[in-house]
């Protein structure tokens, strides 16, 4: 219906394009049911086939409005090209009107184009409608963490970074476990770890057993024990979470990879990348840039790809080593890697934190979350609980 509304054949090119076009629109018009067999009905049955053809070829739907605007933009520009060519022959002969031409063929193609100005009460049904429990994202596990930032929101970029040994990368695939025990689709892309070294931390989780205590009582056939870890194998066995090992990719691989798990899945709920520093810039404009500039790129891509895919990313990175002269050691937003723009393209920004690492008189299971940078709401510390034999964050109970 869009479509036929909006689009005509003389936005297509291709001349099988304009005859099934042309064809869809008769059936439409005949107030038919458009398919391959009703399409196929009204035109000669020597085309049958290359109908078949165009129609195994077909995308998802889904993604049919940036289609339509695609077409449109191509034959705006085809348009143009033809127009403005016939425009300069009139200028080279000498004719006066060609400028009053120009003007008129302007004024038809801006036409055409969406403009990007409207007036804020077009917005105001939709404000509303979002306001309160409508607007929440996804839970992330962690009750006071989606009590400050509504959850994982679309469209959102989750910085989670950290000094080493703060548990960054426990954290971010605590809330990718989580998210996917609920029932959500989750693209995990981990640079650093194998993905049965995640799939082995997560039974660590969920049997409440350490990597040493489930090993010794597998060997000594602690009945136990074993059944715990195949009863964590079971709860694994229906989440949504796929996972990609390689060693480094870059943001375009990132997009390729989680567009064919849209098609697969028919959705997909959150994207985690561990971590930053590993991701590839190839494609980002070529060599001669320093690594702040492809840093800024990769996380301008980022942002875009969240947006476009209407799904939240949360993005592990390292922190500079500045947090190390401070006496309390406590990170700022000023100590994030290489880039500033990070800090401009996220949403949230958070920084696990644990004072033992610096402070052996502490409790090594006493962590806070730090929210660093918080877009809709309030910047705070959440205190945590540390399970490091578990490699697992929990809340601290109310």
């Amino acid at each position: 219906e869009r479509c036929l509304l909006i689009l005509s054949k003389n936005d297509f090119v291709d001349p099988d394009c304009i005859r099934i076009f042309s064809a869809i629109k008769v059936v439409h018009q005949s107030g038919g049911y458009i398919d391959l067999q009703s399409v196929c009905a009204v035109l000669e049955p020597d085309f049958t086939m290359k109908v078949v053809s165009v129609a195994s070829e077909l995308p998802t739907s889904a993604n049919v409005d940036y289609y339509i605007k695609e077409l449109q933009q191509a034959s705006r520009n085809r348009r143009f090209v033809s127009e403005f060519t016939a425009i300069v022959e009139r200028a080279k002969s000498g004719d006066d009107g060609f400028l009053s031409k120009a003007q008129d063929v302007l004024n038809e193609l801006s036409k055409g184009v969406e403009s990007g100005m409207r007036l804020a009460r077009d917005f105001v049904p939709e404000a509303i409608n979002k306001l309160g429990s409508q607007d929440k994202g996804i839970p992330t596990g962690f009750y006071d963490l989606d009590d400050s930032i509504r959850g994982l929101c679309k469209g959102d970029l989750i910085i989670v970074a950290g000094r080493p040994s703060m548990g960054k990368s426990s954290f971010a695939a605590n809330i990718a476990t989580n998210v996917a025990k609920d029932g959500h689709v989750v693209a995990y892309f981990s640079l650093e770890m194998t993905s049965v070294s995640i799939v082995q931390r997560m039974i660590y989780g969920l049997t409440n057993h350490s990597e040493n205590e489930i090993v010794s009582d597998m060997k000594s056939d602690n009945p136990v024990i074993t059944g715990k870890v195949f009863e964590a194998g079971q709860e694994i066995e229906p989440m949504k979470l796929y996972l990609n090992e390689s060693s480094s990719v870059s943001v375009s691989k990132i997009a390729l990879e989680c567009k064919k798990l849209m098609t697969l899945e028919g959705s997909l709920d959150l994207i985690v990348i561990d971590y930053l520093g590993l991701i590839q810039t190839d494609g980002f404009g070529g060599s001669g840039k320093t690594r702040p500039q492809e840093v800024a790129e990769i996380s301008h891509a980022l942002k875009r790809l969240a947006k476009d895919l209407d799904c939240p990313i949360i993005l592990v990175s390292q922190l500079n080593r500045n947090s190390e002269a401070r006496s309390d050691h406590t990170p700022m937003l000023s100590d994030l890697s290489e880039s500033g723009a990070v800090e401009a393209d996220a949403d949230v920004i958070l920084f696990p934190f644990r004072p033992w690492v610096y402070d052996r008189e502490r409790e090594p299971s006493e962590a806070e979350l730090i929210i660093a940078k918080n877009r809709n709401g309030a910047v705070k510390k959440i205190p945590l609980y540390w399970k490091g034999d578990l490699f697992m964050f929990t809340s601290v109970a109310r």
